[in-house]
């Protein structure tokens, strides 16, 4: 929740600053109230500009946070990852159908070119489900200007507004002149068959839902007014900030919306039977438009690093741990997303997602019988996702055993403290806890070498000093 007492900056010139800065700043002047985010490349960032005290439990939960409010009268934001937008694609979907009250943006980094995720993911798919309003920014100033003015676009279609932003635009910066806060009065209003998902109202929510996208289709045709002028002739296509200035000779069609501006692409190809279409991505505005446009011949160009030219963390922090259970024979090892993910053995087996760990255990144990299933997870992920599963594990009679370093939070992305706790009791078999620094390698062996013969569940609580 924000202060209510935000001091107005307007005519602030603010010098080399970042996308992500310039989106924070943005929603700030553009009347933000309450702000979620689980940490995530840059998300976070903007979270903390913004504000924000309290990180969610994970991803989902921060998304169901945001609607909430956005229903009972507050501008509300939410802040994530592209891989994080997977795990609240369930509220997310669903709120796609129904309304939102006071504004509600989401602001999600695709991480095209893997410099802090695991996969590379294009959110923009999520847009084939129920469609929506989606930006791109093109520049700096852009990317404040819209983020700015979302919220009073969310509130005239009554939509979610995604802003999505990448690699590209983060990595540059640029100059803003910040506007005067805006405000909203919003209360809240029942009306039941708009904010209940149900198959009672399922019928007029998707009527409602075919209204928006029309309405949806002229005002972006409208917002590409300068582009319609500019561009009466084009061969090339560029979504957002596809590094336009490197592969783009004029005249060229800057887009920056989902949907596309049809009307106008169709107007600047009407001459042309080849175009280049420039994305930073999967070619999914390419396929929009080749749908459109069946007739046209398109060039899709993804504009992404080559991932060897990244170098990735392997982890020597936890060496004496996992050297200690490397010498635990006959055991499969399970692993999260974490910066202990990669150590320089590959000890960890198998990793699927974050706080997946101790659910992927429960599927190793039920297969692999024959084998000790130990999880290495941290305490963020263990609170995302792992925790939920204990007594599932329990109910099914497994022996599992789940290493969790403990340093309060989410290490990785800065230490943001997540809500939650490790004193647990139920379904739990055993219990044991260790400081890192002062365990030496030969009691980290005898301590794994006892859980190994341990039945049923058992936790391994590791401190990490600093924490």
């Amino acid at each position: 929740m924000m202060s209510e007492n935000v001091p107005d900056h307007f005519g602030e010139s603010v010098r080399n600053c970042s996308c992500s800065v310039a989106i924070a700043l943005g929603l700030i002047d553009g009347g933000l109230e309450v702000i979620t985010n689980y940490p995530g490349s840059y998300s976070h960032d903007i979270f903390s500009i913004c504000g924000g005290k309290v990180t969610s439990i994970n991803e989902r939960t921060a998304f169901s946070i945001a609607w909430g409010a956005s229903v009972c009268g507050k501008r509300s934001a939410v802040t994530l990852k592209n891989v994080g937008l997977n795990d609240a694609a369930d509220p997310f979907l669903n709120a796609m159908i129904l309304d939102v009250n006071a504004g509600l943006v989401v602001v999600v980094f695709d991480d095209i070119d893997i410099e802090g995720s695991q996969i590379r993911q294009d959110s923009r798919n999520y847009f084939s489900f129920h469609g929506g309003l989606w930006f791109e920014p093109t520049s700096i100033r852009h990317a404040y200007e819209i983020a700015r003015e979302s919220f009073r676009v969310s509130e005239r279609f009554l939509l979610p507004v995604v802003i999505r932003f990448t690699n590209i635009l983060e990595n540059l910066t640029g100059d803003i002149v910040r506007s005067d806060r805006g405000t909203s009065k919003k209360t809240f209003l029942r009306k039941p068959e708009n904010y209940v998902a149900h198959p009672i109202n399922l019928k007029s929510n998707l009527q409602r839902m075919k209204n928006k996208a029309e309405q949806v289709a002229d005002f972006v045709e409208d917002l590409h007014r300068e582009e319609r002028a500019n561009s009466s002739s084009a061969s090339t296509i560029v979504f957002g900030r596809a590094t336009h200035e490197f592969y783009a000779e004029p005249p060229y069609l800057n887009i920056f919306t989902l949907p596309p501006p049809m009307r106008l692409i169709r107007l600047a190809l009407k001459n042309e039977n080849k175009a280049v279409v420039l994305e930073h991505g999967d070619p999914f505005v390419t396929d929009i438009v080749r749908k459109h446009l069946c007739t046209k011949k398109l060039i899709h160009r993804q504009l992404i690093s080559e991932l060897s030219k990244h170098s990735y963390i392997v982890t020597e922090t936890h060496e004496k741990m996992y050297s200690a259970l490397r010498t635990i024979e006959g055991i499969i090892v399970c692993g999260d997303i974490g910066s202990y993910t990669i150590d320089r053995s590959r000890t960890i087996d198998m990793c699927l997602c974050l706080g997946a760990g101790v659910a992927i255990s429960v599927g190793a144990a039920m297969a692999e019988s024959a084998s000790h299933i130990f999880c290495v997870t941290g305490d963020g992920a263990f609170f995302h996702s792992g925790k939920s599963v204990l007594c599932e594990a329990s109910e099914r009679g497994l022996t599992i055993t789940i290493v969790i370093l403990e340093n309060e939070g989410c290490k990785t992305t800065g230490g943001q403290k997540v809500p939650g706790t490790l004193k647990i009791q139920e379904c739990v078999d055993t219990v044991i806890h260790a400081e890192y620094s002062s365990t030496s390698d030969a009691c980290f062996a005898a301590i794994f070498k006892r859980l190994s013969s341990c039945p049923g569940i058992s936790l391994l609580i590791i401190h990490e000093e600093g924490s």
